[in-house]
């Protein structure tokens, strides 16, 4: 059970690219999985629910904790505590924001150096019985740093795959909903410009599957929500984000620099699929990935990006395990959107960076 105790000492000495991030995945032993928690019957105020395994060791410092889940409706308490070598520290309560619909986030100041573990707690607090309450991923949160210049990446060995006859049509922008239909709040502070886009990542929001219009504008909203108020970023960090029916919605404006992958931003459009796909029985809609290979087309060829440019959050960032194995899976095809060139006569001609926002701009 302690087993990461051992290593913890070693990596406070340790030099790691996670150190770069201001948010990292608080990961625990291979197989682990946030359960969907059950209050029994019988369970009555101050009873632990459910408390988590210790994490896997820190590798950089960090300043808070976030999470985010969903849930029926109030009535419980979610704690979070650090161990180190000294021992475990005191249990203190997470301060969550509750939406009409159940999902939730919280966001605790509570600090650690490289190497201190985690650990994480549910208890009744008047839950109703059988209520379930389900947490989607738990992260550390540090300080904000100024991205460099794009780092080099090494563009992905593509191994050859059926082209995609569906997408041989000419070629057209996607529908694209934006902000002001689903209600964006203004960015924080004024955007940083995006250099010409040079690759493409791939993310799951790790969190609610959103299927009905609705449903999927209040998600999106809860998902800015969470990054302006509990990562403290100017704005939601992915550039489009795709329903589980399939709709694209504007995140951050295309030609602003975007906040998805740590030291990888600069020339990176961000494209993320709703729904938690690490997640054992948790997959893609067959709309989704029929939308994000529409939309992977027409980025690739308008920017002239190759599919070996085409990359998983986690091929960047090894650490962490986005955007999920069970959309991971599908992305070979989404780059087989891209293994052939449009015809000739559609081929898009070179646009300057004010042209393509005008393009995209909607209000």
């Amino acid at each position: 059970m302690y087993k990461w105790m051992i290593l913890a000492a070693s990596i406070f000495l340790r030099v790691s690219a996670w150190a770069e991030s201001s948010e990292a995945e608080v990961l625990f032993s291979d197989g682990f999985e946030m359960p969907v928690i059950a209050a029994p019957d019988n369970a009555i105020a101050g009873d632990v629910l459910w408390e988590s395994e210790p994490s896997r060791p820190a590798l950089a410092d960090f300043a808070a904790l976030l999470l985010q889940g969903q849930t029926e409706s109030l009535g419980f308490s979610i704690d979070v505590a650090t161990q180190t070598l000294g021992g475990l520290g005191v249990w203190r309560p997470v301060r969550l924001e509750v939406y009409p619909n159940g999902r939730f986030w919280g966001r605790i100041e509570i600090a650690g150096k490289a190497g201190t573990l985690v650990r994480v707690r549910v208890r009744h607090d008047g839950c109703k019985p059988s209520q379930r309450i389900e947490i989607f991923s738990l992260e550390f949160n540090g300080p904000r740093k100024t991205e460099p210049a794009l780092k080099s990446v090494v563009p992905l060995e593509v191994s050859p795959a059926a082209y995609d006859s569906s997408l041989s049509r000419p070629l057209t922008k996607p529908a694209v909903i934006p902000r002001s239909e689903w209600g964006a709040a203004k960015p924080t502070v004024a955007y940083e410009p995006l250099t010409t886009p040079q690759i493409i990542t791939v993310h799951h929001t790790e969190a609610y599957q959103a299927m009905s219009y609705e449903h999927a504008k209040e998600e999106i909203r809860i998902i800015q929500h969470y990054h302006q108020r509990g990562r403290h970023w100017d704005d939601i960090g992915y550039h489009f984000v795709i329903d589980g029916s399939g709709r694209i919605y504007e995140g951050r404006p295309i030609t602003a620099l975007g906040a998805h992958v740590a030291y990888f931003n600069p020339g990176n459009i961000g494209i993320a699929v709703m729904g938690n796909f690490q997640k054992m029985g948790r997959r893609p809609t067959q709309k989704q990935i029929a939308k994000l290979k529409e939309l992977v087309r027409y980025l690739g060829l308008l920017y002239s990006i190759p599919a070996k440019r085409v990359f998983g959050h986690k091929d960047l960032d090894k650490s962490r395990k986005c955007p999920g194995k069970a959309l991971y899976r599908y992305l070979p095809e989404v780059r087989a959107a891209l293994s052939r060139p449009a015809p000739a006569k559609t081929r898009p001609v070179a646009e300057t960076l004010d042209s393509v926002y005008a393009r995209f701009r909607f209000d």
